[in-house]
């Protein structure tokens, strides 16, 4: 399980109904499988924003810390997704 928060920076070009934005974050995640663990990540995504549809699709740059089981770091992450707006 995973929660984010986001700060959205202006958007850096438009195309018809496409915005090509980009945003920063902080985020924690929880893992319930045998062990448990917990850690915290930064966040840096772009977006390709699709209007007026509430969806995007997101590439992010991930490095995190990890607090259990044991103390760790995974700087080299990355992910993509897409997300839909509610």
């Amino acid at each position: 399980m995973g929660l984010d928060y986001l700060w959205e920076m202006p958007t850096i070009t438009q195309a018809g109904p496409l915005l090509l934005g980009w945003n920063l974050g902080l985020g924690g995640t929880l893992g319930v499988a045998s062990p448990i663990w917990a850690g915290a990540s930064g966040v840096a995504g772009l977006e390709f924003n699709f209007q007026p549809v509430p969806i995007d699709i997101t590439i992010e740059y991930r490095p995190g810390l990890f607090i259990l089981p044991s103390v760790g770091a995974d700087l080299v992450n990355f992910s993509g997704h897409i997300r839909y707006h509610f």
